[in-house]
């Protein structure tokens, strides 16, 4: 498959909706401001399934109930070598 230029609107994975932090990265690495744009890049990554996480939370899904509960309390805490070790798991 060739690479796809995500910028343009169309994509392979019509069904597929990146956040739009996303879009934030992508227009940093367009206009070579690279550092900023594997920043972003990695944020977004990383958003998206604290998102899904919180969208299965609001289902009713036990296991996402426990990783937020524990996501929650370290992000208040700024316990940064917790965030570190639930980050490795997403």
């Amino acid at each position: 498959m060739p690479l796809a230029d995500f910028g343009c609107g169309t994509h392979p994975y019509p069904r597929f909706s990146f956040p739009s932090i996303f879009w934030d990265a992508l227009k940093c690495y367009r206009v070579g401001a690279f550092r900023a744009a594997i920043s972003s890049t990695w944020v977004a990554l990383a958003y998206d399934p604290i998102r899904k996480y919180r969208e299965l939370d609001g289902l009713g899904d036990a296991e996402a109930r426990v990783f937020l509960q524990h996501w929650d309390v370290s992000v208040t805490a700024n316990n940064i070598a917790k965030l570190l070790e639930l980050e490795d798991r997403l």
